[in-house]
């Protein structure tokens, strides 16, 4: 059993309060849990109360970190699991913390799926360029194809021509073997399948007879 001694203000903070109990720090919290859990001096706590309250205040940071970052960008569950998981919480905290955000909708991978794939694609992004981007982004594999899928060959074919044909704008001076060449590495660097850059190319330079 511990007695809280005093209630002490942890550095500049004015959130984050230190427990003395037996002349030590049983433990800090923020103000919060202290409001929670009614801590006050002279209150008398269990170890068991004491794991309690600390689980309560984790669980609590996390959850501010957690929106701190989607402040920023909507982030897939992995992406935030290894986040927090770099801020060094617990897996249970993590996990908990996951679980609010998924059901208030802060997190939601199916969505952020759909909205990534077309801003990917509207930056004329080959699907092979499309799918790493997502999967670099915690989407699992499943999910990136499926969103995928949802993409006709037309419109991948279309990008693709878009581009070869501002990159082509660009260009002087090079014979076409050559120019054939650079364009099919350029568009691959930009994530088309090779069946799409052979396409491409046979429509925008076609090899001499």
């Amino acid at each position: 059993m511990f007695q809280i001694e005093e209630i002490r203000k942890v550095g500049r903070s004015a959130r984050r309060y230190a427990l003395i109990a037996d002349g030590e720090v049983a433990l800090e919290a923020d103000e919060e849990v202290i409001a929670r859990f009614a801590l006050a001096k002279g209150k008398r706590l269990t170890a068991e109360t004491l794991e309690e309250i600390r689980q309560a205040d984790q669980t609590l940071l996390a959850g501010r970190a957690a929106l701190r970052l989607l402040k920023f960008r909507s982030r897939s569950r992995q992406e935030m699991s290894r986040a927090l998981r770099a801020k060094q919480f617990e897996p249970e905290v993590i996990e908990a913390t996951l679980e609010r955000l998924v059901q208030a909708k802060l997190i939601d991978d199916e969505e952020l799926a759909g909205h990534l794939a077309r801003q990917l694609q509207e930056r004329k992004l080959g699907r092979r360029m499309v799918q790493q981007k997502m999967l670099l982004a915690g989407l699992d594999r499943e999910l990136t194809e499926r969103t995928l899928a949802e993409a006709s060959p037309e419109e991948e074919l279309e990008r693709a021509q878009r581009l070869a044909e501002k990159y082509l704008r660009t260009q002087r001076g090079d014979d076409r073997g050559r120019l054939r060449q650079r364009l099919y590495q350029y568009l691959a660097r930009r994530g088309f399948e090779n069946d799409v850059c052979r396409q491409v190319i046979e429509e925008a330079l076609p090899a001499p007879e």
